[in-house]
Order: C-alpha cells, then structure tokens, then sequence
C-alpha cells in the first residue's frame, strides 16, 4: 500500500496527515516530511486518522521530532489514532511525553493553548 504525507497549518500549527501504512520502508520519508517547514512554529499534530498501520521505526520518528520540537520551545501531539495505532504508542512509551488526542481540533487547540500559555514562546498568531 502506498503512503501518503500532507503538510497543512491551522492555527500556526503544523497538521501532517498520514495515509496508508507506515514502516521502516517509510520511516526515512516520514523523518524527512517531519522536519520540513522548521522556520515556523515548533509545534506540530500528527492526524493518524488513516493511518493503517505504523510500526516501531514509525514511532522512533515520531520520538524524535518530538525531542526536536520541544528543544526549540514546542511540541508534538497525535491525533485520531485508531486502536491498534494507540495500544502501540502505549506500549512503547509514546504517551509519556506526548498526548494522543481524539481529533486533530483538540490536539491543535492544545498546542495553541500551551504556546499562548508559555512566555518563551515568540510566534504570534
């Protein structure tokens, strides 16, 4: 199966959806994808919402544009994984350091509020 990545903004966060399954045959492009656009804001949504299948080199990505993100003042949340998706972020210890939230909105909104919370952030809306 084919995968898919689309980089899209809302609300000066960055919203990359993925489609089709994702491994380590993908993880090169994902990490790449990922860390285009890095003169914005720091702050990034992953919608998994048709995401079929992600694997641990998936999650090692993610990991670390995590890292990346949050060393320069930002973040990276999930948003609408699916179950299988969710119980393997779960189990590798994703969701210490990140949120997987139900819908894109509620993890944008999150990123938002956390920005507009933080002084040492300097991107307006």
């Amino acid at each position: 199966m084919a995968t898919h990545i689309v980089s899209t903004w809302m609300r000066r966060v960055r919203v990359v959806r993925l489609r089709g399954e994702f491994d380590i045959t993908s993880a090169a492009a994902l990490a790449t994808a990922l860390a285009a656009d890095a003169s914005g804001p720091p702050l990034t949504v992953v919608d998994l919402a048709a995401a079929d299948f992600i694997d641990c080199a998936t999650v090692h990505v993610l990991q670390a544009e995590a890292r990346r993100l949050k060393s320069r003042g930002g973040g990276l949340e999930v948003a609408a994984a699916h179950d299988g998706v969710e119980r393997l972020l779960a189990l590798v210890g994703f969701r210490n350091g990140s949120q997987v939230y139900g819908t894109v909105e509620q993890a944008v909104a999150a990123l938002s509020a956390a920005r507009r919370g933080s002084r040492a952030a300097s991107y307006p809306d």
